[in-house]
């Protein structure tokens, strides 16, 4: 199937405003793509070719790729040791030896036209960075997380989670937790004599999970988070307890509002969409999407807008305008930077990847910021080789724990 970010990522190739990691990104997946994707990829470069003035065939003609090839040649981020160029190219179909280097000249071609006007980043560029990408040796495949998390009952007992294990795994009085393809399910009966008990959802390093609470609250778990919950909602308020990062979807009930409880802060709703931030205990925050929410600490109340974000530190609250794209990336399957150091973005990749990091070399990589987002649906190979095409650093893979080292 056609990879859907991948035509995403040409599609803000097109318009000029991908990122270096982006563009990267965009090389690698094409270089992954099946031979039956490929006709569809073929389409794309057409269509951007359309707006130029060549004179175009049904599909690209060899003299209009010679053109291409040629531009390739000169543009200096072309790697042309790696590809057999003594290839032709038909209209109807194209080589796979070929096909890389087709788009890749396509996108030099456009590049030289003027479809991209400047990169995202601002990190200084280097001639050596094809170099660079070819040290980041990874000797094993290191996989993005999964569908995993551990359920602790109220009596103590745990149980793995993960989407191939599904059904009813326990009834609590008149509640049932079912687990439905990597999505736990209370479904509970209401009443004022129903038993209540907390059970804990936990996510570890490289795992994520989906909760849906007994009252119809959705609620998405990053890596290395949890959340303690009722089998039952009972009383007038609804109160649950979270650690990491969790993005709610509160089922509207005006007359029993939603609280959330991180270490003394809490944050009430009665319906709303927002996230919780939470993996630094000095610095919790959370950000509104929807509806409206009061944040408490310390005897201090604040009420944030839909766009806003309420940072708690030590004896304050700061209210300051939210960007969602940055906040919801998580949930929305990318690590999306802007204006970031290396030590950030590597912080999301450890906890997305289950891996160490390590600094070497004694020079403060805080000072460069990067700016742009990747699938974290890929490898932890391909994340590190789009970060090291625009990054000053090189990346050793030691087992699970990378060495980043300064030059």
């Amino acid at each position: 199937m056609f990879n859907s970010r991948l035509r995403w990522l040409f599609k803000k190739y097109a318009a000029g405003n991908i990122s270096e990691i982006e563009y990267y990104e965009l090389l690698t997946l094409l270089d992954n793509q099946s031979s039956e994707s490929e006709e569809e990829v073929v389409k794309l470069i057409q269509k951007e070719f359309n707006q130029f003035s060549f004179d175009t065939e049904e599909n690209i003609s060899s003299k209009i790729f010679d053109e291409i090839f040629n531009k390739i040649i000169q543009h200096p981020n072309s790697d042309l040791d790696k590809v057999h160029t003594e290839k032709k190219i038909g209209k109807k179909k194209v080589n796979r030896i070929l096909f890389i280097t087709l788009v890749a000249a396509s996108m030099a071609i456009m590049l030289a036209v003027g479809t991209i006007s400047k990169w995202m980043f601002n990190a200084k560029k280097t001639s050596a960075r094809t170099n660079l990408v070819q040290n980041a040796v990874v000797p094993k495949v290191i996989y993005p997380a999964s569908n995993t998390a551990v359920l602790t009952l109220a009596g103590g007992e745990q149980i793995v989670l993960d989407s191939a294990h599904n059904g009813i795994l326990v009834q609590q009085g008149s509640s049932k937790i079912i687990n439905e393809g990597g999505k736990l399910n209370l479904s509970s009966m209401k009443g004022q004599n129903a038993m209540v008990v907390y059970n804990l959802l936990s996510t570890h390093r490289a795992n994520q999970y989906q909760l849906l609470l007994p009252d119809g609250t959705k609620v998405w778990l990053n890596a290395a988070s949890s959340i303690k919950f009722p089998n039952v909602f009972k009383g007038s308020e609804r109160k649950v307890s979270v650690t990491g990062e969790v993005y709610f979807e509160v089922a509207k009930d005006a007359n029993h509002p939603f609280i959330v409880d991180i270490n003394g802060i809490n944050v009430k709703v009665l319906g709303t969409h927002f996230n919780i931030n939470a993996y630094n205990n000095t610095n919790v925050s959370t950000t509104l999407f929807e509806g409206a929410v009061q944040v408490s600490s310390a005897g201090k109340q604040v009420l944030i807008k839909p766009g806003e974000a309420a940072d708690v530190g030590p004896g304050n609250i700061y209210i300051h305008k939210a960007n969602l794209a940055k906040t919801l990336a998580w949930k929305n399957e990318e690590f999306y930077f802007e204006g970031d150091p290396l030590p950030v973005i590597m912080d999301q990749l450890s906890r997305w990847y289950d891996i160490d990091v390590e600094y070497e070399g004694g020079k403060s990589l805080n000072n460069e910021k990067y700016s742009g987002s990747i699938s974290r649906n890929v490898t932890l190979s391909d994340a590190l080789k789009m970060l090291q095409t625009v990054t000053q650093v090189n990346f050793e893979v030691r087992g699970r724990t990378i060495a980043v080292k300064t030059q």
